[in-house]
């Protein structure tokens, strides 16, 4: 699945494809958006990923023990 939805950022949003397929309801309603990143909210492969992005990149699939995530940073 996690393919797919990376093959659709060609030709759609991240916040699009965050609605229509994350698995938590609160960031799907606001478009995968998490707000503001501080160090220590988040699990640690999570936050590795993501603090290691520069603005407007898109991760390669993380896995954490909540399942795969695509991060957008920006």
């Amino acid at each position: 699945m996690i393919e797919e939805i990376q093959s659709k950022l060609d030709t759609e949003t991240f916040k699009d494809l965050a609605k229509e397929y994350s698995d938590d309801p609160g960031s799907a309603a606001v478009g995968g958006d998490l707000g503001w990143a501080e160090p220590g909210l988040f699990v640690p492969e999570f936050e590795s990923a993501l603090f290691s992005m520069n603005v407007g990149e898109i991760s390669a699939p993380v896995k954490t023990d909540f399942g795969y995530h695509l991060i957008g940073n920006g």
